[in-house]
């Protein structure tokens, strides 16, 4: 029976991907279904918005599924089902706004100063007290993730890197912590999306930029869009008197807190080549290459002279792979590659290795 054909009411985007993501989820769409829906969900930006939101809230409840009160919500959900049987669509979507309601109390219920989990904030001077989602996110070291965000942006979190989301009615809020991040900004006037990191805001609009935080040391490239950087910190306003840049594609921003900041024209596509599990280099010392490739491995490279630190390098290399990567450079300079018993990679030059 093929109860997945469209009724003649209007039906609302939660509702409509909620249907969606059960089929999904069942593996029961055709392929004639599955460009119906690519089509749906690009038809307008409150679709793939709706089915983020489904998608996360399903997820969650996943995640803590065994957790009493969620239980008892699913139970709920269920029941709630029984009573709409004649609509399946009903029944999905009833399952899915649970879920969300059922993350939201099981948020309420854990709250502490852990930021591994969601917590639930007071905005100062607001009448009602909106509802702020805050979820932490790290990578380990090789690791890459692709977060989907509520309002359908995406970020990459690249290796050995952490931030925070905390989406609130005023903002759409991002915190690098440390590491590395390629943020994909969905369009959404009324709300700002505002990455922090290294005491700077950056504030975009259906943008595509990388950020680096390295220590104190920050670094912005943009790539798609306009971006506006500014020395507020977090809390405070930016006012008139505060620096400010505004940065076209192409781009790429650099600065510390001791430092003013200052952008330069750059190729910024090749600085974000990571999210493809690529480095690409330039004329650059070999002592750096080594140095960013470590950044994705538990089993680093390491130079036994400075003078092979010293050489420079021009090319593509794997991000993971470092045996591949020392071997492919001893393919072109006059270096040898030696293995330490832990199984660490040495770089020695010829002359040294005789």
């Amino acid at each position: 029976m093929r109860w997945f054909s469209l009724p003649a009411r209007s039906i609302p985007p939660e509702e409509e991907a909620a249907r969606w993501l059960v089929r999904l989820e069942n593996g029961e769409l055709s392929s004639r279904e599955k460009v119906a829906f690519e089509q749906w969900l690009a038809a307008h930006a409150s679709h793939r918005m709706a089915f983020e939101r489904a998608a996360g809230a399903l997820e969650a409840v996943s995640r803590h599924a065994a957790d009493m009160d969620i239980m008892a919500m699913r139970e709920s959900a269920l029941l709630a089902g029984h009573e709409a049987r004649g609509a399946p669509w009903a029944l999905a979507a009833s399952i899915v706004g649970i879920g969300i309601a059922a993350m939201a109390l099981w948020v309420a219920m854990q709250r502490t100063p852990d930021l591994s989990h969601s917590a639930m904030t007071m905005a100062p001077h607001a009448s009602v007290p909106p509802l702020t989602r805050s979820t932490h996110f790290a990578t380990a070291v090789g690791e890459r993730s692709t977060i989907s965000l509520p309002d359908g942006s995406i970020a990459t979190l690249d290796t050995q890197s952490a931030l925070d989301v905390e989406y609130t009615s005023t903002e759409r809020g991002i915190r690098l912590l440390h590491g590395q991040a390629l943020f994909e900004v969905a369009k959404h006037k009324s709300t700002p999306f505002q990455v922090y990191a290294g005491g700077r805001r950056i504030a975009a609009v259906g943008t595509t930029f990388n950020v680096r935080l390295d220590g104190e040391r920050l670094r912005v490239a943009l790539i798609k869009g306009k971006l506006r950087v500014s020395a507020a910190v977090p809390s405070e306003p930016v006012s008139a008197h505060r620096e400010q840049i505004t940065m076209s594609p192409g781009e790429i921003l650099d600065t510390s807190p001791n430092r003013p900041m200052t952008v330069k024209v750059a190729d910024t596509s090749r600085l974000a080549s990571w999210r493809d599990g690529v480095a690409v280099f330039v004329d650059a010392r070999l002592a750096e290459v080594v140095a960013e490739m470590n950044r994705y491995t538990a089993t680093p490279v390491m130079i036994a002279e400075s003078a092979v630190g010293e050489l420079h390098v021009s090319g593509v290399f794997k991000t993971g792979d470092p045996e591949r990567f020392a071997e492919s450079l001893a393919d072109v300079f006059p270096i040898v590659v030696e293995h330490t018993p832990s199984g660490g990679v040495i770089l020695r030059s010829e002359v040294d290795a005789q």
